[in-house]
């Protein structure tokens, strides 16, 4: 698939059921590249770019489309393996290679990781995430730790890493606060009151 770009596309239909309608959209000249699993497969098309369809062709002249069929889509992104490991399933796949994970749902798995325990203090607050996606991530097992950096009063800083394959593959940081409802209220009374006078 080097030198394509691959487009993910939802349909109801079995994945050998989809080439007949991607035919109707995209020409007569597609054919199954490459079948993945029961989930996913690659459909090239001989041809240059066309601007039609949105579609753009590699440097090889043919068009990768990476079908996804409904009827087969998991119902969660991740499945817990336990309190640390998760497998992806084809839900986070991204649109540019389908062995990868979109950049989206790993960066949820790690913030929910921060968030519990973040919980445990009573920081409840994301103030502020950073995610550094150091190489792709793939679908399959991943790993992720969580270490407080500093637990304050009224606010945290922590950091994540996401690991796969053994390898680190994305870095985190997040600043979580306190939220105190009733304090907010007693907040916004006493600045209604100052702009009163």
């Amino acid at each position: 698939m080097k030198g394509t770009q691959p487009i993910l596309v939802a349909t109801g239909r079995s994945a050998p059921g989809c080439i007949t309608p991607l035919r109707a959209m995209l020409g007569d000249d597609v054919f199954v590249e490459q079948e993945l699993d029961a989930d996913l497969i690659v459909v090239g098309r001989h041809g240059s770019h066309s601007a039609e369809n949105g579609c753009s062709a590699g440097a090889s002249g043919r068009l990768s489309v990476a079908v996804m069929t409904e009827r087969h889509l998991p119902a969660a992104a991740y499945t817990a393996i336990d309190a640390h490991r998760f497998r992806a399933s084809a839900l986070t796949r991204g649109p540019w290679q389908p062995e990868h994970q979109h950049a989206g749902p790993p960066t949820a798995l790690v913030c929910r990781a921060i968030e519990q325990a973040a919980a445990t203090h009573g920081l409840s607050h994301v103030a502020r995430l950073t995610a550094n996606l150091l190489r792709p991530v793939p679908i399959g097992e991943c790993r992720v730790e969580v270490t407080p950096d500093y637990i304050g009063r009224n606010a945290g800083h922590y950091a994540a890493r996401l690991l796969a394959g053994g390898k680190e593959v994305a870095r985190f940081t997040a600043l979580m606060q306190r939220e105190d409802p009733a304090q907010a209220v007693r907040d916004l009374l006493v600045a209604g009151r100052g702009a009163a006078q």
